[in-house]
């Protein structure tokens, strides 16, 4: 649960020091040679202020997580110590690399390909854009994290709880070419409460 703050955080930042946005940041966001950044900063209103974080990691390689600015917390991290192969888990070109819901929120982020330029997500056969953020990471955002290849990230926050089942992420290429759905979450997780009502709205 998001947690009250005496001051309010600063304003989010592509490609800036993301830790002044987000109230007790991760250690690991800000004990670096260099701290995590933000590759993308959403203004939408389900999730306004909702970031994709990169960050080195000491040695070599990289890091990225989400961030949801209503839950006022991090998710989703995936590191590679080598900073590339960030799809070689996926079947498909992207992949669910988490998963997680309570009775009011559902969250989820994986890897995807360079060459994805929009993320979007169904839901009982619904289109869903508000809460979706996609990261893409090259160039001086790619250097500057230690990556040795471009990649995106994408991170879902949804203000309700549904199953893993229920959600498919759909994968954009050259602005509306519809590439295929990632994979999706395959673990196991226990049902959405009873109480959460609504799943299927």
């Amino acid at each position: 649960m998001a947690k009250a703050h005496p001051h309010p955080p600063s304003p989010c930042r592509i490609g800036r020091a993301i830790a002044p946005h987000v109230p007790n940041a991760p250690v690991s966001w800000t004990s670096g040679a260099r701290p995590a950044i933000a590759f993308t900063c959403s203004g939408d209103a389900v999730d306004p202020g909702a970031a994709i974080v990169g960050y080195p990691i000491p040695g070599g390689g990289s890091c990225v997580s989400a961030y949801s600015s209503s839950l006022g917390e991090a998710f989703g991290e995936l590191c590679e110590p080598t900073g590339t192969g960030w799809t070689s888990q996926c079947e498909r070109l992207g992949c669910v690399h988490y998963f997680s819901h309570e009775a009011r929120s559902t969250v989820l982020a994986g890897p995807v390909p360079a060459s994805v330029t929009g993320v979007w997500a169904g839901i009982h056969g619904k289109q869903v854009l508000e809460g979706v953020v996609l990261g893409s990471v090259h160039g001086k955002s790619q250097q500057a994290i230690g990556a040795k290849e471009p990649f995106g990230f994408f991170s879902v926050y949804l203000p309700r709880c549904v199953e893993p089942n229920e959600v498919k992420i759909h994968l954009v290429a050259g602005g509306d070419e519809q590439i295929g759905p990632a994979d999706e979450w395959d673990v196991s997780e226990p049902p959405c409460p009873s109480s959460a009502g609504g799943r299927g709205s």
